[in-house]
C-alpha cells in the first residue's frame, strides 16, 4: 500500500513515497548504503531483507507497488527482494532483460516502476501472476497509488487530491511533494494520501533525489503529517 510521486527535473529527478502498513508490522530499517554487485545502492530495508524503493550509483531508480487487483497466493517469495537484485544492474534495458528471463511464478502480482536518468527513460513492469507486461511512460511528474483497502476508491480520492495540488505555485518541487504526501484531503482516514486507519497507517516517507550524478536520500520513519500520538 503506498503513494508514489515522480518529480522530473532538467538535470535529474526526485521520488517521494509513502508506505502504508499494518500497525503491527515490524518497523523497517532506515536507508543505508549497500553493495549490489559492482554498484553501490541506497535503500531502506525490511527487517528480513528486501525493500520497496531504491537507487544505485548509476542513477537507476526502482519502486515497487503491490498489485491488489489480482489474486494473492500464500507462501510466495517476498516481492521486496526484487529491487536489491535489480539494483546490481547498470541500466533499464538490462533490467528488462533480467525480468523477462526471470521465473516470477513464486512472486505475487506487482507493479515495478523504473527510471534511468542516463537515457531519460521510464518503464513500468506489471506481473499479474501469469504474465509480465511492460510499458514506457513519459519523463514527467506523475503519481501512482495502491491499497489493499478499497483500491478503486483510494485511487479516486488520492488522484483528486493530487489534481488539486497542481494548482499550487510551487508545483513539482520537493516542498510541494512533501505537503502532498502529508495531505489528509479530503479528510484524515483510509482514503487520504497520509493514511490513517485503526489497523494501519502511513508508516514512513522516503525521498530520493538524483541531481548531477549525485544521490540524496531522506527518510522519515513515521507518518509524514507527524500526527500526535502516531
Amino acid at each position: 500500500m503506498c503513494t508514489l510521486s515522480f518529480l522530473a527535473g532538467t538535470d535529474g529527478f526526485s521520488l517521494a513515497m509513502n508506505r502504508d502498513e499494518q500497525r503491527t508490522r515490524p518497523l523497517a530499517l532506515p536507508p543505508t548504503l549497500h553493495q549490489c554487485g559492482q554498484l553501490s545502492a541506497w535503500y531502506p530495508s525490511e527487517p528480513g531483507g528486501g525493500t520497496w524503493i531504491g537507487i544505485n550509483s548509476r542513477g537507476l531508480a526502482l519502486a515497487l507497488l503491490n498489485s491488489y487487483g489480482h489474486p494473492q497466493r500464500p507462501g510466495c517469495v517476498s516481492r521486496g527482494h526484487l529491487i536489491p537484485r535489480l539494483l546490481r544492474l547498470p541500466d533499464l534495458s538490462v533490467v528488462d532483460q533480467d525480468l523477462t528471463a526471470s521465473d516470477l511464478d513464486r512472486i505475487n502480482p506487482f507493479r515495478l516502476l523504473a527510471w534511468d536518468p542516463m537515457v531519460r527513460q521510464a518503464r513500468e513492469f506489471s506481473w499479474n501472476g501469469q504474465n509480465l507486461f511492460r510499458a514506457g511512460f513519459a519523463w514527467q511528474t506523475a503519481h501512482w497509488f495502491s491499497s489493499a483497502f478499497d483500491e478503486p476508491g483510494v485511487i479516486t480520492a488520492r488522484t483528486a487530491a493530487a489534481a488539486e495540488a497542481v494548482k499550487a505555485t510551487d508545483v513539482g518541487t520537493l516542498g510541494w511533494a512533501r505537503r502532498l504526501h502529508a495531505s489528509h484531503a479530503p479528510e484524515r482516514g483510509p482514503y487520504s494520501i497520509c493514511m490513517h486507519r485503526p489497523d494501519a497507517k502511513t508508516v514512513s516517507y522516503t525521498e530520493i533525489t538524483w541531481h548531477g550524478g549525485h544521490v540524496q536520500i531522506d527518510y522519515l520513519g513515521n507518518s509524514p503529517c507527524h500526527a500526535p500520538g502516531e
